[in-house]
């Protein structure tokens, strides 16, 4: 799996270029492979070798992301437990996630949402390392950009789905700590894609970037970085044809039904939320069955981050900021792309809040935003157990800064 972005120079618009063909062909590497044996560490520092790296951790972040997404719906109102797992079916209907699940197939939600989040981020910082040791300019390396923007996604993925999280073995770290982290790395992330006049880089960077202030409410700063993202970028997590590589969404809906598409989603008659009455039942014989039609197969891509939730956050802070007006204006230039009709500038503060959670309800449905969302706007049923995820017990367990109540 490979992002699609654009990374040409200043003035262009992010059109989905594979990154590995992009710095592959920047670095003048050739597609031809041969294997000449084990490969050295001194070997881990030239550029092809750098490129790989980078593309690597690209790759298992992307699969980080998909099943951060597939989480993200069947732990908010989104996706519906129908299969004969009971461990989504406890997360889903109770808010009760089984830290002690089998971790055969994707029962155990902490551990398949902890582990690739935290080898993405390992791999990234890791390379992100290399890099600074071994590129001759470093502050305005592509590649140091690119390291320091996925190591910043996969820390903010940790710290919005999990209770708390904890690095490398090191101490418990509670959420805004951990928000602070991520959004270190994007600061990073900018710099340096500015430096190295990769706008698409810094784009993405301010869009993340966006998202951990607007977690932390500092809704100004969210809308100022919002505004740095252009009409039109879309970044992307790229499923190809390979073993492995499959778009867990459509798999675990549309062809295993282990979950379907719940209520509050099914009939909406909005052109964003694509979904399918099958008039058949879930892989438990009980649960209607609505297929999902957003990723229609295996290789359809799944946005990372897009114009539209930037313009989101831009609407959100002006409608706290009670400047309403402004705030729809912002929805209606995500609705226009919809081809939807406008919403009333007129309406009063309440009721543009209320159209702007129904606007990210929609736009950003089964993108990973909607869990998140639903704990920021305190939507969870009353008596829902857990309104984050608990880390693994090989976590918990192995690291002794948690033992004795961590």
């Amino acid at each position: 799996m490979t992002s699609c972005i654009q990374t040409t120079r200043r003035g262009s618009a992010c059109r989905g270029v594979l990154v590995a063909i992009a710095f592959l062909a920047a670095s003048g590497c050739s597609f031809d492979a041969v294997n000449p044996g084990a490969i050295e560490e001194r070997a881990l520092g030239t550029e092809p070798a750098l490129v790989g790296l980078v593309n690597g951790f690209i790759g298992d972040y992307d699969d980080a992301f998909q099943r951060k997404v597939l989480y993200a719906g069947l732990l908010s109102d989104e996706i519906r437990a129908s299969g004969s797992w009971s461990w989504w079916h406890d997360a889903d209907k109770l808010g009760f996630i089984d830290a002690e699940a089998p971790t055969g197939d994707l029962f155990n939600i902490p551990h398949f949402l902890w582990r690739p989040e935290q080898r993405a981020r390992f791999l990234a910082e890791e390379t992100y390392g290399r890099i600074q040791e071994h590129v001759e300019s470093p502050e305005s390396s592509p590649l140091a950009a690119m390291s320091r923007l996925y190591s910043g996604m996969a820390r903010l993925d940790i710290a919005q789905m999990f209770c708390y999280s904890t690095v490398d073995g090191g101490p418990r770290i509670e959420r805004p700590e951990a928000l602070d982290m991520a959004g270190k790395h994007f600061t990073e992330a900018i710099t340096i894609a500015t430096e190295a006049g990769v706008d698409s880089i810094a784009q993405m960077a301010h869009l993340m970037r966006a998202r951990v202030r607007l977690a932390k409410e500092d809704y100004a700063g969210a809308a100022e970085d919002a505004s740095a993202v252009p009409t039109g970028f879309l970044w992307i997590a790229h499923f190809r044809n390979a073993p492995g590589e499959t778009n867990d969404m459509w798999f675990q809906i549309n062809r295993r039904v282990e979950g379907t598409i719940q209520e509050p989603f099914q009939n909406t008659g909005d052109p964003r939320v694509p979904v399918v009455n099958t008039g058949k039942k879930g892989a438990d014989n009980v649960t209607p069955r609505f297929d999902q039609m957003k990723y229609p197969d295996q290789f359809t891509p799944m946005p990372m981050g897009t114009w539209q939730e930037a313009r989101l956050i831009q609407a959100e802070a002006a409608i706290r900021a009670t400047q309403t007006a402004a705030g729809v204006g912002f929805l209606n230039q995500v609705r226009a792309a919809a081809e939807l009709p406008a919403l009333n500038t007129s309406m009063s503060n309440a009721d543009a809040m209320t159209a702007l959670r129904t606007e990210r309800r929609m736009q950003l449905f089964l993108e990973g935003h909607r869990y998140t969302d639903m704990r920021r706007f305190n939507e969870f049923p009353a008596n829902w157990q857990m309104t984050c995820v608990p880390l693994p017990l090989a976590e918990t367990q192995n690291n002794p800064n948690l033992q004795g109540g961590g």
